[in-house]
């Protein structure tokens, strides 16, 4: 009977925090990175807590997702402004491209 050598696995966690000024609302972004994974390897999305109807999370962590190539999980509290969202998705992918390394 052979022995099998395992290498403990490592947690690597970091984490990027930005603020935007974003439709005269401050906006908080907290990017929460985890071994090829965000809070923000399969390209898809999951809804951790909320109401499943609203699809605003759904849809930012979908087009993260798709962008990156990692899974991504959002989480998110905005006011009912429609014009907002567009916004925050923007500020977002503004800051995944100049800084991808923080995703």
């Amino acid at each position: 009977m052979s022995a099998v050598s395992t290498t403990p696995a490592t947690c690597q966690l970091t984490e990027h925090r930005f603020s935007a000024s974003l439709f005269e609302q401050l906006v908080h972004f907290y990017i929460l990175q985890l071994n090829d994974s965000f809070l923000n390897k399969n390209v898809n999305f999951t809804t951790l807590l909320g109401d499943t109807a609203d699809l605003t999370a759904n849809t930012i962590a979908q087009r993260l997702a798709k962008k990156t190539g990692k899974q991504a999980f959002v989480s998110c509290n905005l006011p009912s402004i429609s014009q907002l969202l567009p916004l925050v998705e923007s500020r977002l992918m503004t800051e995944l491209e100049n800084h991808p390394d923080k995703f």
